[in-house]
């Protein structure tokens, strides 16, 4: 998983399939990208389209004349089975799913396409990333998802499973003086999760401080153990979510996850070492701060 997570922040060609035309919502992938000066090839991907943007684009996965190491999959989510046939025919490396509809939505048929598309993947050895989340930024290698973000690589790492939160903090970050290593947005964890993130930066030597934002994990024991590990060689400022009924509703709404109870979540920071923030302000000041300290340079 570190290997292949670490190819999927070095990609040498990029497809954005379902990349719109006009302002729409999906735009912003594409407009991030060639922002960004992403140096390598960028496939968009739309059947009624024959270029985006000024570039050439594909009717389908399958048409694409050169090799795809990572996917952008902005369709809706009952055309994502067949998105990810193709994907991993085509040997794509990894995917980022995008839009909603799955195991955040409580019901057993988003669940059960959740699954289906993990077990599409891993047979293919493909990765995921997602659903309901933006996927990938990292300023080293010219990948974004969003405007507006800096292009000045920095030590601050961030895994979190909110998309918005990742895209506000982006564009905030630079007038706090905030630069990044590489930034996850997990969305519901389907396959990758927050602990493989949370392994991955822990042993990043291009990371120094790690920021998560946790709304619930799958496997607790994993996830201790990665975040014990992570702990040990840098800070990680933790911001977990779900603590109250309300929290926890929320969170369950919006990537499906269980958030456990705040006295069991105060054991893992004291067992492990993670430094707590409540609320959006103090995580940020947090980053600001810990990134400031030589050892995190």
């Amino acid at each position: 998983s570190i290997a292949r997570i670490n190819d999927l922040f070095h990609p040498r060609s990029v497809a954005i399939v379902g990349a719109p035309r006009g302002v729409k919502t999906g735009a912003v992938f594409l407009t991030a990208l060639l922002e960004q000066g992403f140096p390598g090839v960028i496939y968009p991907v739309n059947p009624q389209a024959e270029e985006i943007s000024g570039i050439k684009a594909y009717p389908r996965v399958a048409d694409i004349p050169g090799a795809v190491d990572l996917a952008i999959i902005l369709v809706p989510h009952w055309n994502s089975i067949a998105v990810v046939k193709e994907c991993a025919a085509k040997g794509v490396k990894g995917a980022v799913l995008f839009t909603s509809g799955y195991k955040e939505t409580g019901t057993a048929q988003g669940k059960a396409l959740e699954e289906e598309l993990v077990r599409l993947a891993r047979e293919a050895g493909m990765r995921l990333i997602g659903p309901n989340g933006m996927g990938l930024y990292c300023p080293k290698t010219g990948l974004s998802f969003f405007p507006g973000v800096s292009k000045e690589p920095g030590p601050v790492g961030i895994v979190s499973h909110s998309g918005s939160l990742t895209n506000i903090l982006g564009r905030l970050a630079p007038r706090k003086g905030i630069r990044f290593s590489k930034v996850i947005s997990s969305g519901n964890d389907c396959d990758l999760t927050a602990a493989d993130f949370l392994t991955y930066l822990g042993q990043d030597a291009e990371t120094g401080l790690i920021g998560s934002y946790i709304e619930g994990i799958r496997d607790g024991p994993y996830f201790l153990r990665a975040l014990e590990q992570a702990s040990l060689k840098k800070p990680v400022i933790m911001w977990k979510v779900g603590l109250t009924q309300e929290g926890a509703r929320a969170s369950a709404s919006h990537t499906g996850a269980l958030s456990g109870s705040r006295e069991m979540w105060q054991a893992v920071e004291r067992q492990t070492g993670a430094v707590r923030a409540v609320g959006f302000e103090a995580w940020v000041d947090a980053l600001m701060g810990f990134s400031l300290l030589p050892e995190s340079r």
